[in-house]
């Protein structure tokens, strides 16, 4: 399988969906995070392409992507910004 997207949700906790490629048809596969302990195993080894896309889900909601070597490196937000996660709700 080709790893194709990841995409985060806030809904009091978080939902990452990770959708892959079987060659026939788009496969998502669903992964649930507290939003107290948002940390989960990253895939960037395994596919390349999680590394951008982990990225993502940590700058606009906070998700910690353990292994993700350049989680850290801001990828949509200002280097110096130090604000909470812009898509993180208030309140959850």
């Amino acid at each position: 399988m080709r790893l194709i997207s990841i995409t985060a949700i806030d809904d009091g906790d978080f939902r990452l969906l990770y959708h892959y490629d079987d060659g026939k048809k788009v496969v998502t596969k669903t992964k649930k995070v507290k939003k107290s302990e948002p940390v989960v195993k990253s895939i960037s080894d395994e596919y390349p392409l999680a590394e951008v896309l982990e990225r993502e889900a940590h700058d606009l909601f906070g998700v910690e992507f353990e292994g993700n070597k350049h989680l850290h490196e801001k990828l949509f937000l200002p280097d110096n910004y130090e604000g909470k996660p812009p898509y993180l709700k208030e309140g959850k």
